[in-house]
């Protein structure tokens, strides 16, 4: 199954992914970059990926990464990423 994983400290960023239409067919996983908990994880992943701003998105199956999504301006970022998901589904189907 697909899993998303978002790397941002703004709630928002979340609520946007939960409340996309296809949040039923992949699995999430948000990190969030400014909590003591997660911060370690959220640094070394947009570091092994060259990303310095937030939002950060990762689509992967399984181990295999499909495709990562960040832009310095951190515009459509996240949709974007819920584009690639939802055409990804589509082949599936």
């Amino acid at each position: 199954m697909i899993e998303l994983i978002l790397v941002s400290q703004n709630l928002e960023d979340e609520k946007k992914v939960l409340e996309s239409p296809i949040a039923d067919r992949f699995y999430f996983k948000f990190i969030d970059s400014n909590s003591a908990y997660t911060k370690k994880e959220a640094y070394t992943l947009k570091t092994d990926w060259g990303a310095k701003k937030e939002p950060f998105c990762m689509v992967r199956e399984k181990d295999n990464v499909l495709r990562c999504f960040y832009s310095e301006e951190s515009k459509r970022v996240i949709d974007n990423a819920l584009e690639f998901i939802k055409g990804l589904q589509e082949t599936y189907d």
